[in-house]
């Protein structure tokens, strides 16, 4: 019998059974993070409070650095920002724009706050994590899509959905003020002058568009027959470069077979995406930006931060 996906645990001062989501033995390199911040009690004040519906079955969903997410009966997603009632504003101005542009995202039932936390409660979306029997073709033409939306100048979205702009260079400061930071320390001398060798991540054509900026396995609902049903978690995305994407996904190439990768090829130029002669080299080295802004974080992700550094090593090597 393989690894169960949900443990049960009891929670006997609410009177019903609470399933845990376990990591998914089809995706090892995603592992869940600890989020102690929103309890099962937090949930339940909050539903009778603000949502007015007490819910049966309160299943808790591994991961995330920054929010939480719950689902209720299953039938609903409830999920939760540290950073207040903006950053819920912010990401249910991106699930607009990018529903409205045919990107499958969770239907988005209310907005708002609850004590110092903000919430986005969605109607949550049939389906399982990306794994190996996905069809990448279809994932490819997914992310073209997402790419297709152009903009004329790159910049990150406000609460109301409009875009601040920001300079085309901001990756490459990002970069230069994390290597003076925790992340340089972090990385090590021999590491910071090899990246500092490194050539410059050149634009990809269609620059600046939608970027979702954590375009991975565990942010991809697919169907029994394998095909994309939602997109998930938009709290990171912005109007960049499609690189940063190709790079996220592909970020542990190693992972993907050639058949895989040709299938998802195929499908992202098909769909009308571009894919430049070097683009794979180009993607790793725009995702050196996630990477090392990670690695700038005052928390401490050991585990985390070591895969981080693995990759940065792998680029390196090549």
């Amino acid at each position: 019998m393989g690894e169960r996906l949900f443990h049960l645990a009891s929670d006997h001062r609410l009177g019903r059974t609470i399933l845990v989501q376990n990591r998914s033995p089809e995706m090892p390199r995603y592992t869940p993070r600890k989020n102690d911040w929103a309890d099962v009690e937090l949930v339940e004040a909050l539903c009778r409070q603000t949502l007015e519906q007490q819910p049966q079955v309160v299943r808790r969903l591994e991961g995330g650095f920054s929010h939480v997410n719950y689902a209720l009966d299953d039938k609903f997603v409830l999920r939760l920002y540290a950073q207040g009632q903006e950053a819920a504003l912010r990401e249910s101005k991106i699930l607009e724009i990018a529903t409205w542009h045919g990107i499958p995202t969770p239907s988005i039932v209310k907005v708002g706050s609850f004590e110092d936390y903000g919430f986005l409660l969605s109607e949550l979306v049939p389906g399982r994590l990306l794994d190996d029997k996905a069809d990448f073709a279809d994932v490819g033409a997914h992310l073209a899509k997402v790419h297709s939306l152009s903009f004329g100048d790159y910049g990150f979205f406000e609460t109301d959905g409009e875009l601040r702009s920001i300079p085309r260079t901001l990756g490459e400061e990002i970069v230069s003020d994390a290597l003076n930071g925790r992340a340089g320390r972090r990385l090590g001398p021999e590491r910071i002058l090899a990246l500092s060798a490194l050539e410059p991540p050149q634009p990809h054509p269609l620059a600046p568009s939608l970027v979702h900026c954590d375009f991975n396995p565990k942010n991809i609902l697919i169907n029994d027959e394998g095909k994309v049903t939602a997109i998930l978690d938009w709290e990171f995305a912005m109007v960049g470069d499609p690189l940063i994407d190709l790079g996220n996904f592909f970020r542990f190439p190693e992972d993907y077979d050639p058949q895989q990768m040709g299938q998802f090829e195929s499908g992202y130029r098909e769909a009308g995406g571009i894919l430049p002669p070097d683009w794979k080299r180009q993607a790793q080295l725009h995702d050196l930006v996630s990477l090392v802004s990670f690695l700038d974080r005052p928390e401490d992700h050991s585990e985390t931060f070591a895969t981080a550094l693995d990759r940065i090593d792998a680029l390196l090597a090549v």
